[in-house]
C-alpha cells in the first residue's frame, strides 16, 4: 500500500477560507483547525455547489480506517482478466456510526469492468459483507467529478451503508469478480491498480478520503515495438541526443526490457553512431544514447533489437556551423494526479515529477510544462501543494538539455485556456467553474505569461472569443490535442470524441478572418502519463533555454504537428511564421521540409483558401512559389499531411498526420487619397 498524506490542519484553514478573491492566499499559511470549525466549516463552504470532489480532496487523508488487498492472480498485468480481487476495510475507532457509510472508489477500466451488484453471474460483479454480519446496504454512485461536469460516464462508487453502524475492528470486505484490469501501466516508477477509499465515520452524509490508497503492483508484459526520438538540429561533431523506449503490445513501457540495440542509418550519410547495447531493468525501458554526424544534411537513424523490433527516428538536421535558430519540440499541457479528472476517470495518472522524467527520457521531449486544472474549488490541488508543484517543475528544468515551463489549466464554464509563466514563479489562482475569471484575467496581465485557448471549436465549453480573448495574453491557440482538430469548420479528420467537433464561428481559420493574429500550438492535454503522445509544439528558439522556448511560442515562433517531428522551414519574403510584412507585390513563398514519414501533401493557405498544392510523396521537400496576386491584406499559413505511421505515439498510431505553421500576416497597401 502507498501512503499519500497531507497536512490535515493547512487544508482544514484553506477551504474554510475560500470566500476570498482568487488571488488573496497566501502559501504556506496555517490556522489551528478548531479556528475554523473543524469539517463542519468544510461541509459549509461545499454544501449544494456540486464540488464534491473538493470536499473530498480537502479531506483526504481524513477518513479513519484502514484497507487491505488480496488478489486471484500472483502478478496483476494490463488487459489480463481477475477471477476476484478483494479489498477488506477495518473501522477505526470509534468505529462507524450509525447511518455512515464506507466508499470504495473502482479503478476505471474497459466496458466489461463496470461495476455491477445486481448479477453474480455476470462480469465484475461486486459482492459487499460485513465480518459479523453488521446490517449493511449497498448502493452505485457516480464519481463527483463527473457529477459537477454533468458527463455522468460511469459508476465507479461502490458505498456501503451500515444502519446500525460499524464497530471499530469490524470490517466490511468488497470482493469484485471477473473483472478485467485496464490497459495502462505508464507511471515512471511503475503502476498499480489503485482503489480509493472514503468514510462517512459520524453518519452525517459527507465522506472524508482516507489517508493511504491501496494499490497492486502492475506488470507490463514483453516488448513489441521501439520508439526512436533525437534531438532535431545540431552542428557537424556535436553530439545528438537518441531516446530509445520499448513499449509493450498494449503501448505501454516495457518496463522489464533487456533486448539488444544496434543502429544504423536509415538513408545513408556520414556519423559515428552507438555500440550495441543490451538494455538493463534499471533502465525501466528507456535509455537515452547519442550520436555525432560529419556533413551536413538531414540524417534519420534506425534502432533495431535482437527480436527484430525495428524502428526509424524523426529526421535530424545537421548544420556546418550553428545556426542563428534551433528547433525544439515540446509538450506544454500535460496532466498529473494533481487534476481532479485525472484521478476519477483516467485509467493511470502520473506523479508531478514522474511527469517530466516520461516526458524527458521516454519520449525524448525537448521542453514540457506540467499544466494541471488550477485550485481548490474544482477540486485539483492547495496552496500548499502549489509551491511544491513549482518547485519540482524549476528543479527539472535543466537548460541545454531539457527545459520546463510553470503552467495551469484555467477552466471555466465559457472555455478554457493554459496560463505559462516565463519566471520560476506564478501565483496560485482559484475559482469556481460557473464564475467567469475576468479579475483572474487583469491578474494575469501583472505577470510575464501567456494564455492560449484550448479546445475552443468543441461542444465542451467552446471558448466565448467576444468575451474571452485578449490579444496580448493569447498570441497562439491550441488547435490540435486529444480533443481533436480545431483548424476550420468541419475538418476531416477531426480526430475527436466530441459531439460537435468543430462548432461555427470558433475554429482557428474563422478566427483569422477576423482579424485575430493567433500563432499555433498543438499538445496532448494528455492527463494518462503520456505526455508528448497526441500534438507537439515546435518552438524555433536561439537558447534551449526556457527563456528562449517561452519567447518562441509568445512571439508565435512555433509551429503545430499532430506528433510527427517534422522540420518545416516556411518564409514569406524571407519573413517566418507569426511575423508581419508590409503589402508588396507577387510575395515570394518557400517551404523546405523533412518528415518523419512520407510528406504526401504540402499546401498553402491563404486568407483560409488552399492557394497551392502539391504531392511529394517524399520524405523531404523543397517549393518556391510566387503569389501572382496583387498586393492586399492577408496571411497565409502551411499545411503539410504526412502518411500514418505503424509505430508511433500511440495516439497517432496508423492514423494521418498534420502539421500547421503560424502565418505569416501581409498588411494591406498604403492607399493615396
Amino acid at each position: 500500500m502507498r501512503a499519500n498524506k497531507i497536512d490535515a490542519s493547512k487544508l482544514l484553514w484553506v477551504v474554510a477560507a475560500l470566500g476570498f478573491s482568487a488571488t488573496s492566499v497566501q502559501a504556506g499559511a496555517s490556522r489551528p483547525a478548531d479556528e475554523v470549525g473543524g469539517l463542519k466549516s468544510l461541509q459549509a463552504e461545499f454544501a449544494g455547489k456540486g464540488h464534491l470532489e473538493a470536499y473530498e480532496r480537502c479531506t483526504r487523508g481524513l477518513g479513519k480506517g484502514s484497507v487491505e488487498l488480496d488478489c486471484s492472480e500472483e502478478t496483476v498485468r494490463p488487459g489480463m482478466k481477475v477471477e476476484w480481487v478483494k479489498a477488506v476495510y477495518t473501522a477505526a475507532e470509534p468505529g462507524i456510526a450509525p447511518g455512515g457509510s464506507v466508499t470504495l472508489s473502482t479503478p476505471p477500466g474497459p466496458a466489461e469492468s463496470s461495476v455491477q451488484i445486481e448479477d453474480p453471474a455476470e462480469p465484475a460483479f461486486m459482492e459487499v459483507a460485513t465480518g459479523s454480519n453488521v446490517p449493511c446496504s449497498t448502493e452505485l454512485d457516480y464519481p463527483p467529478f463527473e457529477l459537477q461536469e454533468h458527463c455522468l460516464v460511469r459508476l465507479l462508487l461502490v458505498k456501503a451503508t451500515f444502519p446500525e453502524g460499524l464497530p471499530a475492528g469490524e470490517t466490511v470486505t468488497f470482493t469484485w469478480h471477473n473483472v478485467v484490469v485496464d490497459n495502462h501501466a505508464r507511471r515512471w516508477g511503475g503502476d498499480s491498480w489503485r482503489f480509493r477509499f472514503f468514510a462517512d465515520h459520524d453518519g452525517d452524509g459527507w465522506k472524508e478520503e482516507l489517508p493511504e490508497v491501496a494499490g497492486l503492483p502492475k506488470k507490463t508484459g514483453p516488448a513489441e515495438s521501439l520508439l526512436v526520438r533525437c534531438a532535431s538540429m545540431a552542428v557537424i561533431g556535436e553530439p545528438v541526443r537518441i531516446a530509445v523506449s520499448a513499449f509493450d503490445r498494449l503501448g505501454n513501457p516495457a518496463q522489464e526490457y533487456e533486448g539488444e540495440v544496434r543502429f544504423a542509418l536509415a538513408d545513408g550519410g556520414e556519423g559515428t553512431l552507438p555500440e550495441a547495447y543490451s538494455f538493463e531493468k534499471g533502465d525501466q525501458g528507456s535509455h537515452t544514447f547519442s550520436a555525432t554526424f560529419s556533413k551536413p544534411g538531414f540524417y534519420w537513424v534506425s534502432v533495431t533489437d535482437n527480436a527484430g523490433h525495428t524502428n526509424r527516428s524523426n529526421p535530424i538536421e545537421i548544420f556546418e556551423k550553428e545556426p542563428t535558430q534551433r528547433l525544439y519540440w515540446g509538450d506544454i499541457h500535460v496532466h498529473t494526479e494533481k487534476s481532479a479528472d485525472a484521478r476519477v476517470w483516467a485509467h493511470t495518472t502520473s506523479t508531478y515529477p514522474g511527469s517530466y522524467k516520461i516526458g524527458r527520457y521516454r519520449y525524448g521531449l525537448d521542453f514540457q510544462a506540467n499544466s494541471d486544472h488550477h485550485g481548490v474549488r474544482q477540486g485539483n490541488y492547495l496552496p500548499a501543494e502549489w509551491e511544491e508543484m513549482k518547485e519540482i517543475t524549476n528543479q527539472a528544468n535543466d537548460p541545454g538539455r531539457f527545459v520546463t515551463l510553470i503552467g495551469m489549466e484555467l477552466s471555466h464554464a465559457e472555455g478554457d485556456a493554459n496560463a505559462y509563466f516565463k519566471g520560476d514563479d506564478a501565483p496560485f489562482f482559484d475559482h469556481p467553474m460557473k464564475n467567469h475569471p475576468v479579475e483572474l484575467y487583469k491578474e494575469l496581465k501583472k505577470y510575464t505569461c501567456f494564455l492560449p485557448p484550448h479546445h475552443f471549436a468543441q461542444n465542451m465549453r467552446p471558448y466565448d472569443w467576444d468575451k474571452n480573448y485578449d490579444p496580448v495574453l493569447s498570441p497562439v491557440c491550441e488547435i490540435f490535442s486529444n480533443h481533436g482538430r480545431a483548424e476550420y469548420l468541419h475538418n476531416e479528420p477531426h480526430y475527436s470524441g466530441k459531439k460537435i467537433p468543430t462548432m461555427e464561428g470558433k475554429t482557428w481559420v474563422e478566427q483569422l478572418q477576423t482579424g485575430k493574429k493567433l500563432g499555433c500550438i498543438a499538445n496532448s492535454d494528455d492527463h494518462w502519463a503520456r505526455p508528448g503522445t497526441c500534438g507537439l509544439t515546435g518552438a524555433w528558439s536561439q537558447t534551449f533555454t526556457r527563456e528562449g522556448i517561452y519567447d518562441a511560442i509568445a512571439g508565435r515562433h512555433c509551429y503545430a504537428t499532430t506528433g510527427d517531428r517534422t522540420i518545416l522551414y516556411f518564409t514569406v519574403n524571407g519573413a517566418e511564421g507569426g511575423q508581419t510584412i508590409p503589402a508588396v507585390a507577387n510575395p515570394k513563398i518557400h517551404i523546405r521540409a523533412a518528415a518523419g514519414s512520407l510528406i504526401e501533401k504540402l499546401e498553402v493557405v491563404k486568407n483560409g483558401a488552399v492557394v497551392y498544392s502539391a504531392e511529394p510523396h517524399a520524405l523531404t521537400v523543397e517549393v518556391d512559389w510566387t503569389d501572382p496576386a496583387e498586393p492586399s491584406a492577408c496571411w497565409y499559413y502551411v499545411r503539410l499531411t504526412v502518411k500514418a505511421q505503424e509505430i508511433c505515439e500511440e495516439y497517432m498510431r496508423n492514423k494521418t498526420q498534420f502539421v500547421w505553421t503560424s502565418p505569416v500576416w501581409v498588411e494591406g497597401p498604403e492607399r493615396n487619397n
